[in-house]
């Protein structure tokens, strides 16, 4: 079916430290639909941030595989 990428960046607060943050995605749509006129698939990712966190907590990174389910 397809593979997606997405990378971006911002703001992150993990609850009092906070500081920059790094983002990226990788996932596959294994499945794929266009049953009834609406469109139905399932994807499956993996996140990956990087929270570049103040106040001598150095790099906190969080590693997350996620299994979606999309309909328009």
């Amino acid at each position: 079916m397809g593979v997606f990428v997405g990378a971006g960046g911002g703001y992150g607060v993990l609850n009092n430290p906070s500081g920059a943050l790094l983002e990226a995605r990788v996932g596959y749509y294994p499945f794929k639909t266009h049953a009834a006129g609406k469109v139905r698939r399932l994807n499956v990712a993996l996140d990956y941030r990087a929270y570049f966190a103040n106040q001598g907590y150095g790099t906190v990174s969080h590693i997350a595989l996620s299994l979606g389910y999309d309909r328009f």
